[in-house]
């Protein structure tokens, strides 16, 4: 309880003396002094405990200040008063009971008087307190406490009641021996000065804390902690230092009025923050988001927090709450918008220009842009052009500059993006590093366009009024911005230059992407125990699954491969766990069509302390390009067959032109009736079959005997089709299906003929003694730089255009894949043997044709043959060189390398009283030319020569004599052994040649012979 004034003036008359002979102290003259100092000591409870003893000190008194539980069982003791001799005996007694007299506890059904204090609620007087400190003694000390019974024992006291939040919660005691009864309204008055002072103190104590708390609190929050007046202004009542971080301003000069909260709004934002923040408050809490001016001049996004602090009556008396910077958060929203819209424009259907300009207002809302463009290197001129350009200070003529030594050539040389001040680009100037092009800026900001690890161009933006326009946030924000806009850019190019293509090329680019989308590589993730984390799509397509199906999965869970590859799988991905390197691997799997080859490499994926955290599989199905390799590998042995052959050729023609050389200069100087001549003249035709054969060899080579006119396909094969039927056998049936129109080849018709008749013969051969049909058809076919096929048999890629197809299809027995892969072997047959080269002359006169070759075949199912010849462009020249005017004496120059040759010409030409002089090689060639200059009137010059090649000798004659007269000799066809010459020679003459040919030639070409004495005389 507490007491009013009134009750105070009433119990301030005191009370007389009792008698006692001790002083009787009046408590109503000393109460006011020790309220003051109880007061003064009210800003801490143990400075409350120590007023207490010095003010009863000073009135030796004793007593104590003591505390009830909660519960109210046990009395604690929190202040003890006693005179120092008793304190002394008071010390003592804490030693043998062993803890202090502060912090004792006493049960409270000991004593009566305690009990009745709790109760009733009021004083108690106690005539003698032995018994309450016989209740404090233990068993331990009870021996030694008569000296403090006798100091202390036998004294009145007084009992009262101490309050907390107006409930009894403890209790004081007094003791001395002028106290009476009558006391006990004193006494409880100076109780209630104790309550009210210990009630401050601990009060004070809490707010202490929690003002601690809320300054700890206030002061390391993420933010701006505010208490303001709801005004116009709003004006602060409470700041942390924070709002300093956040405005660069210090608190004191928002709580001083220096400077108005409102002051620092964004103009778009002032109107709408104070109506939203009203509207939200009046439902307790709000939140807003608006823009604040940084000292620096810059803008910041914030977030604010708040609620409204209203009185009883519901008045508004303050807003309180928080404040964050989310200017970061804010920025990242706005890239990844930016970088969204950009994608979402770089897919849209837009020109250049439209992308341009869209990429423009995007950026605009990151930053300044008012004077931007963009620009991009020319190849190969390295030229720069500006495709989109805005700016108030420069124009721009629309056409590529030399930018070397510019800003922008700056940042594309440095790949780097580039912030560049007018003191910096002053500088960089004056330094010779840069040269200023255009008007000079206040701030110059430029990024490089970059994809694919190739710059392309840049990005810029500048400004000419403010240097504070771009900050390094700028700078990184434009480069990281450049990346999606370069992609958007490079994108939309590749598509207008896709745009830009033939219709032809745009419909093989969309079979090609349909294939490459039926056909694309299959990636897998395991984690470290062999659980698939991520399978691309193809995977998931491939195994008839979704994500969900595989995810957490092994590959033995999922068995969708053979245990032996599974197994495999798992050891490899085991060993890049534990060494860190990825591993290739090839397995051949079963599959509905077959054996599929597969190639796998399995990457390891590792963090920052390189460890291997998961596995990464990529598949990729291989069986074609295996397939390929066989079939490259297949035509280079061809090739190596076919110079094989070529070579063997050419040697065989040097000994037939001797042979049958001298054996018709033999038959030519003997008489008819001559016994000999027969075996002779059996020779010759056994030579010319060795000829023919070798022309067969030469074709298929590649290097036979070929001369170029214009052929239609379609009439060629009409002409030779009543040859063609008397070679196939008569139970079968021609079929022609030849194309209305068919543009020109050029070939050789003699070749062309042999061919038909070879691909003919051998479907008839397919065919057998059953009833069949032979298709022959033409065709004009496209073919592309894709179509592989037709040039894997010859090595030799088509050039893409129009080509002449002739196909020859037969319903015969047809042929294996061991079959097709000899098939044009020379000599090779399933038949019977003495049919010559057979389909290796074919793909000997189509490589001479610069066409293709594709077989199909299957056993059962036919065979079908696809040749190819490039269409007619150009017409070739047939003319013949015009004689020489000048005329020349009848030598012959002979420069061959093989004897037999040179001694066969020698012997047929003085057969013919025409001198010769022979050379083994081109350099003894040129020498006797040198040396018989005036003499020699024709050279019979050989391709192939030991020492130089037969163009470099008939170039270095033509240097010594430019009318020189030379007759090229090969076993090699005209167009092949001329390709490489700048000039033709006069004549061409094919090895292996007859005497008739060789004297024909050489008298057309050489002036009339010289009479013996006439070359005497010279």
């Amino acid at each position: 309880m507490y007491w009013s004034n009134g009750m105070w003036q009433k119990w301030r008359t005191g009370k007389p003396g009792d008698g006692s002979g001790a002083p009787a102290i009046n408590f109503w003259e000393v109460l006011n002094t020790i309220a003051t100092a109880l007061q003064r000591a009210a800003h801490s409870e143990t400075a409350v405990y120590d007023a207490f003893r010095e003010q009863m000190t000073a009135l030796k008194l004793q007593g104590s200040i003591n505390w009830f539980d909660e519960a109210y069982t046990t009395l604690t003791i929190a202040a003890v008063v006693f005179p120092p001799r008793l304190m002394r005996i008071l010390h003592r007694f804490e030693k043998l009971a062993g803890q202090t007299a502060v912090g004792f506890q006493l049960p409270v059904t000991v004593l009566e008087e305690q009990r009745a204090v709790i109760e009733n609620d009021t004083a108690v007087f106690v005539p003698d307190n032995t018994p309450l400190l016989e209740a404090l003694a233990t068993q331990r000390v009870r021996p030694f406490f008569h000296q403090f019974l006798r100091a202390f024992g036998g004294m009145p006291g007084v009992l009262a009641p101490l309050y907390i939040d107006n409930r009894v919660r403890g209790i004081l005691y007094l003791a001395d021996q002028s106290l009476t009864a009558d006391d006990c309204t004193a006494v409880t008055a100076l109780a209630n000065h104790l309550s009210v002072a210990i009630e401050n103190a601990r009060l004070f104590q809490q707010t202490r804390a929690n003002e601690e708390k809320m300054c700890l609190l206030t002061e390391n929050v993420p933010g701006v902690i505010y208490q303001c007046v709801n005004n116009y202004t709003f004006d602060m009542l409470y700041l942390n230092d924070a709002i300093e971080t956040l405005t660069g301003y210090p608190k004191e000069q928002f709580l001083s009025g220096e400077i108005s909260f409102r002051d620092l709004y964004h103009p778009d934002d002032t109107f709408l923050i104070q109506p939203e923040r009203e509207e939200q408050a009046k439902d307790g809490m709000f939140h807003i988001t608006y823009r604040l001016r940084h000292r620096n001049g810059g803008w910041l996004w914030v977030e604010e927090f708040g609620k409204g602090v209203f009185n009883e009556a519901g008045k508004l008396l303050f807003l309180e709450g928080s404040i964050i910077d989310i200017t970061e958060r804010k920025q990242a929203e706005a890239v990844q918008l930016a970088l969204y819209r950009i994608a979402t424009v770089a897919n849209a259907d837009l020109s250049l220009e439209q992308l341009y300009q869209a990429i423009h207002v995007i950026l605009g809302d990151l930053m300044d842009v008012h004077n931007f463009y963009i620009a991009l290197v020319m190849e190969p001129s390295g030229l720069l052009d500006l495709p989109y350009f805005v700016d108030e200070a420069d124009e721009y003529d629309g056409g590529p500059f030399d930018g070397r030594g510019g800003l922008t050539a700056y940042v594309i040389e440095t790949e780097q993006p580039q912030l560049l001040s007018r003191t910096e680009l002053n500088r960089l100037i004056e330094q010779k590093k840069l040269r200023l092009i255009g008007a000079m800026p206040e701030v110059w900001l430029g990024a490089p366009l970059q994809t694919q690890g190739r710059v392309f161009g840049a990005i810029v933006v500048q400004s000419y009024h403010d240097a504070q326009a771009y900050t390094d946030r700028e700078k990184q924000l434009l480069f990281f911005v450049s990346g999606q806009v370069a992609a958007a850019i490079d994108r939309k190019r590749s598509e207008d230059q896709l745009r830009a293509m033939a219709a032809e090329i745009v419909k093989q680019a969309r079979i090609f992407e349909e294939v490459l989308s039926t056909t694309p590589d299959q990636f897998v993730v395991y984690d470290r125990d062999g659980r698939i984390t991520f399978a691309s799509p193809s995977m998931l397509q491939a195994l008839h699954l979704s994500a969900a199906d595989v995810s957490g999965k092994t590959m033995a869970e999922l068995a969708f491969l053979p245990p032996e590859i599974i197994a495999q799988i798992e050891r490899d991905r085991q060993e890049i766990f534990r060494s860190g390197q990825p591993i290739h691997g090839e397995v051949q799997m079963m599959g509905s069509q077959g054996a599929r080859d597969v190639e796998y490499i399995l990457s390891p994926v590792k963090d920052d302390a390189e460890e291997v955290t998961a596995v990464v599989s990529a598949a990729r199905d291989i069986t074609q390009r295996n397939k390929t390799k066989a079939a490259l590998h297949h035509a280079q042995k061809m090739e190596s067959l076919a110079i094989l052959a070529g070579g063997v050729a050419h040697d065989f023609n040097n000994l037939l032109v001797g042979m049958l050389s001298q054996t018709s200069l033999a038959i030519a100087k003997l008489p008819p009736d001559n016994p000999a001549v027969p075996h002779i003249q059996k020779a010759i035709q056994t030579a010319e079959r060795a000829a023919a054969l070798t022309k067969q060899m030469l074709a298929y080579s590649g290097h036979g005997q070929f001369t170029a006119v214009p052929i239609n396909l379609n009439h060629l094969i009409q002409e030779n089709i009543h040859l063609l039927q008397v070679t196939i056998s008569s139970h079968l049936h021609l079929q022609l299906d030849l194309a209305p129109t068919l543009p020109l080849i050029e070939g050789d018709p003699g070749q062309m003929q042999q061919l038909l008749l070879n691909l003919g013969l051998n479907s008839s051969e397919s065919i057998g003694s059953q009833d069949g049909v032979i298709r022959l058809a033409t065709a004009v076919r496209p073919i592309t730089a894709a179509d592989e096929l037709y040039w894997q048999i010859t090595n030799t890629p088509l050039p893409p255009g129009d080509y002449v197809c002739l196909t020859i299809e037969d319903n015969g027995e047809g042929m294996s894949q061991q079959t097709l892969a000899r098939l044009f072997e020379p000599f090779f047959t399933t038949r019977f043997t003495g049919r010559g080269l057979g389909l290796a002359a074919v793909l000997g006169i189509v490589i001479g044709h610069r066409g293709g070759l594709r077989v199909v075949s299957a056993p059962g199912a036919g065979a079908t043959f696809e040749l190819l010849f490039p269409v007619r462009q150009v017409a070739m020249s047939t003319a013949v060189p015009p004689p020489p005017t000048s005329t020349y004496p009848g030598l012959v120059l002979v420069v061959d390398d093989e004897p037999a040759v040179c001694d066969t010409v020698v012997d047929i030409l003085d057969l013919e009283h025409i001198q010769t002089v022979t050379a083994v090689d081109g350099a003894s060639g040129i020498t006797a030319y040198q040396q018989y200059q005036g003499q020699i009137g024709l050279v019979l010059l050989d391709l192939t020569l030991p020492d130089l090649r037969g163009e470099e000798v008939f170039n270095r004659l033509k240097a010594i004599d430019p009318h020189v007269q030379v007759i090229l000799c090969s076993g090699y066809n005209e167009m092949e052994a001329l390709r490489g010459f700048n000039s033709a020679p006069v004549a061409f003459l094919q090895k292996p040649y007859a005497l008739e040919d060789l004297v024909k030639m050489v008298r057309q070409h050489l002036p009339a012979p010289l009479s013996d004495n006439q070359y005497d005389n010279q």
